[in-house]
């Protein structure tokens, strides 16, 4: 009876020490997933400080684009292990509660919508999937409404790829706190 006590809590031992390791080699499903207000735990709204201390800081670069000749920063991210081109860039924007997140561009073909849409789906999928409107202003989009997530494109045909998706829903309902 003693032996096959401490042969189960051997057994139990390690299998605790084992499952960390196995559910840190894959992303988890949610951090993946690109939804109307954010992408994983990067949401429209957070503070600055916050996405530092949710995204570890050495996956994550500060980049001045210089969209129109003026002060643009953005956060470039990237998922654990990618060296490539960022994940997403998450824009720095200001409102009543200081430094926050903006607009959030995926680039990464991982990240999915509910949906199932990702970077290199076409124009007809995200039709199929949702009503949107295209609009050529500064560059070519399928802005869909419900969620509302605009989808960046290659052309407006309907094998045309998306090349980015980017979450845009607004940042003013935050709220401030010292915790965020």
């Amino acid at each position: 009876m003693k032996i096959r006590r401490i042969s189960a809590v051997c057994s139990a031992r390690v299998a605790l020490a084992i499952v960390p390791s196995i559910l840190h080699a894959q992303p988890a499903t949610d951090t993946l997933l690109v939804r109307e207000d954010r992408v994983g735990n990067v949401f429209v709204g957070m503070r600055i400080d916050s996405l530092y201390r949710t995204v570890d800081r050495s996956r994550t670069r500060l980049v001045d684009r210089l969209w129109e000749g003026l002060f643009d920063p953005v956060i470039e991210i990237r998922l654990r292990g990618s060296a490539g081109p960022p994940t997403m860039v998450a824009e720095v924007t200001m409102s009543r509660c200081g430094l926050v997140v903006g607009r959030v561009w995926v680039y990464d073909p991982q990240l999915r919508t509910a949906s199932g849409l990702h970077v290199g789906s076409s124009l007809a999928e995200v039709r199929q999937r949702h009503r949107v409107v295209v609009s050529r202003e500064e560059g070519l989009h399928a802005i869909a409404t419900d969620p509302q997530i605009t989808f960046d494109l290659a052309g407006d045909q309907p094998a045309s790829k998306v090349t980015a998706i980017v979450v845009r829903k607004s940042v003013e309902p935050v709220v401030c706190s010292s915790r965020d």
